[in-house]
């Protein structure tokens, strides 16, 4: 009995001494802070970089206001997408924490409209784009007013948000009202003129709107933790102890530790790590020999950045004039995380000076080109008119196209026509403020002949006719402000994507007009003349759609996937001769900006060759894919292709999706000429719908897709 007493003593002290051993390993001074957060960031590559602040930092609270809210504000009664936003610049405090941001409630409703103080408002951390909100950082969530918070005539409400930043300078904190709810809640504004920060926005139609709030700021602040800010600091350490694991329930132990760090240090790679595993951190601050209580981070997973890569980067074909080639690149995803996709066009010389803007437009005109002929297409009669006896600052609209019209890579079935000499397929305004092009600040999705501040007078008339494959809007006897000289011009359209300027007679002055066309936000287009002397009568401007064009195209590709990317070459109002192009592909992961892949295209335009009579059968000279017929078709279809070398083939159906409808052929065939009908059925024997499908020829030397029309 005495003997299992000295065991039980002798366990109880070996237990003794190892609990002494761990807590002081672990000897926690509850007095010490450790950093107030510790910011483990994911996605990166083989890395995970960690960011902390300096114990006992207090946050650094933001404001453009006075803290006093003279009115109230809200952005219209009418809902349209209304938003409000307040810019914040922190370049002086990066890398920092958005720990919360607060909003001023009033305490007031408006009862003639829907909704009160307490109705829900979205919330959201947006980056900069340009000088506008962009994308969203954090959110959107729904926040509303505290019922036992007012004081007075209002209450500011806290917004927990604990956003790291690292490199975004600039963000913007955005409000947007419930379409049930337009003017509810008021929001605070502090009367001032100067330090306005404060944006209001709604939609136009085309495009979200905003525009800066003038006199007031609205009354929203926010609150930064930063290691810059060391006047904020209230308590100095030693070091800090950093630990890892790869469980969340066992970070804070002596095994874990993973190294010390300098008490001037706020940052730490840790690049002993594996793709795709996470990890688990903690902090802790140490004065004289102590521990804090630990800080710890949220998981952390590194990972491969997106990374694209493409299956081919260079073709050299030969066809003939006035004809059409389909080719087909993949486009493969090797990285980790998601990719969002862009293309650009860029038409060189053979030196690679780029030719056109940044989707292949080019222009010419009868000054310089033989084969731009002035042909003035008259439209003029009562059936067509669509304006006169107007007054100044008019759009009108939508006018449906009986053809869809590509556009910088979208296709628009309808337009608008503004009074001051321009078009656009989206937007409603009447902007006489002509700009340099390509410009964000200018007029979206814009076709421009004589874009100025341009006036109806007694003869004035504006037509609009579309028929077929061509739409034309002609502008008659229409002068400049105040009542200068007297325009006449027209803009063609046609279902292939040509874009072609028309004056019949510009008597007065034409040099304060921008000519020219741009896309949907304004970060490309094609400028041919501005605020200059151009425009003059019987003078033709064509702007043919580019040779090289995407058909089929990904914007979005997940880790490991492939998509195919049809593209088309039209030798279409092209001489005999060689032309050099690239297709760019640019796109984005979560980390930021992918390197760009390019596709370098030459093409060479050939005469075609006759075929003499009393020919003999031979082997057909190159491998090609012939276009189907009838195209368009309703219940069948011939297709046709010729082969230099017996061996495997395979032709196959696919929806503009990239989907497999059908596969027709897949067998090993002889070389000669071969053709194959579809019935417009799937694998499955069913009936396609109505639409454009691509067929593709594949054997182990050629690779080949077209387009085909089914209608029904």
């Amino acid at each position: 009995m005495e003997r299992l007493s000295q065991r039980i003593t002798l366990f109880l002290s070996l237990i003794f001494i190892l609990i002494t051993f761990v807590s002081g390993a672990h000897s926690q001074d509850s007095l010490i802070p450790p950093p107030p957060a510790l910011v483990a960031l994911s996605n990166h590559n083989s890395q995970i970089p960690l960011y902390w602040f300096p114990p006992g930092t207090s946050p650094t609270e933001l404001s453009h206001d006075d803290g006093v809210s003279e009115v109230y504000g809200y952005v219209g009664t009418e809902w349209k997408d209304n938003k409000i936003s307040v810019r914040y610049k922190v370049d002086d405090y990066l890398p920092c924490l958005l720990s919360s941001f607060k909003i001023y409630f009033v305490n007031q409703d408006l009862t003639q409209y829907p909704g009160d103080r307490y109705s829900p408002i979205q919330v959201s951390v947006n980056r900069d784009s340009s000088g506008l909100p962009g994308r969203i950082m954090w959110g959107p969530t729904q926040v509303q007013a505290d019922s036992s918070g007012w004081v007075n005539n209002g209450q500011w409400l806290e917004v927990p948000c604990n956003l790291f930043l690292l490199d975004d300078s600039i963000f913007w904190i955005v409000l947007h009202w419930l379409p049930e709810t337009p003017t509810a809640p008021l929001i605070g504004k502090d009367t001032t003129s100067v330090n306005q920060q404060s944006w209001w926005a709604q939609f136009n139609g085309e495009i979200l709107e905003w525009h800066l709030e003038t006199g007031h700021n609205f009354m929203v602040r926010a609150s930064v933790v930063s290691s810059s800010n060391l006047l904020a600091q209230s308590v100095t350490v030693d070091s800090f102890n950093l630990y890892r694991s790869t469980q969340p329930g066992d970070i804070f132990s002596p095994s874990n530790r993973l190294q010390a760090m300098s008490s001037s240090s706020y940052s730490h790679m840790d690049a002993e790590v594996s793709n795709g595993v996470s990890y688990y951190y903690a902090l802790t601050s140490v004065l004289e020999g102590n521990e804090s209580p630990p800080q710890f981070s949220q998981a952390a997973t590194p990972r491969s950045g997106a990374n694209l890569i493409l299956s081919r980067n260079s073709n050299s074909v030969e066809i003939a004039a006035d004809s059409v080639f389909f080719d087909t690149i993949q486009i493969y995803n090797a990285g980790d995380l998601s990719a969002s996709l862009q293309y650009q066009i860029k038409l060189t010389d053979s030196l690679d000076h780029q030719l056109s803007d940044n989707w292949g437009y080019t222009w010419k005109s009868s000054l310089n080109s033989p084969e731009v002929a002035f042909k003035w297409i008259d439209i003029e009669d009562e059936s067509t008119l669509i304006a006169q006896s107007v007054g100044d600052d008019n759009n009108w609209g939508p006018y449906t196209l009986a053809f869809s019209f590509p556009f910088y890579g979208k296709t628009f079935d309808s337009l608008r026509i503004c009074s001051n000499g321009f078009l656009s397929f989206t937007s409603p305004s009447f902007d006489r403020n002509n700009v340099t092009l390509p410009n964000s600040g200018g007029e979206f999705n814009l076709i421009a002949p004589f874009w100025d501040d341009l006036s109806f007078v007694a003869e004035t008339k504006v037509y609009f006719r579309s028929w077929q494959d061509t739409a034309v809007v002609t502008f008659s006897k229409i002068s400049s402000y105040p009542n200068e000289g007297s325009f006449t011009f027209q803009i063609i359209l046609s279902g292939h994507g040509n874009i072609r300027f028309q004056y019949l007679d510009m008597s007065g002055p034409v040099n304060s007009a921008t000519i020219g066309v741009q896309n949907c936000n304004g970060t490309d287009g094609l400028p041919i003349a501005h605020n200059e002397d151009f425009a003059q009568d019987s003078l033709a401007v064509l702007i043919p759609e580019s040779w090289l064009q995407p058909e089929s195209s990904a914007y979005k590709l997940l880790p490991g996937e492939t998509k195919d990317l049809i593209l088309r070459y039209s030798s279409k109002d092209l001489g005999e001769a060689r032309f050099f192009g690239k297709l760019i592909v640019n796109g984005e992961d979560s980390t930021g900006p992918l390197v760009a892949q390019e596709f370098r295209l030459i093409l060479d335009v050939t005469s075609p060759t006759p075929v003499k009579d009393g020919s003999q059968p031979s082997l057909p000279f190159d491998f090609q894919l012939r276009q189907n017929y009838p195209n368009p078709f309703n219940q069948k279809t011939t297709i046709s292709y010729s082969l230099t070398n017996s061996g495997q083939v395979t032709l196959k159906i696919f929806n503009l999706r990239g989907e497999l409808v059908k596969t027709l052929v897949h067998q090993f065939q002889p070389a000669g000429v071969h053709g194959v009908t579809w019935d417009g059925t799937n694998d499955r024997g069913e009936a396609v719908a109505s639409g454009i499908y691509f067929y593709q020829l594949l054997t182990r030397d050629f690779r080949q897709a077209r387009k085909l029309t089914l209608l029904k």
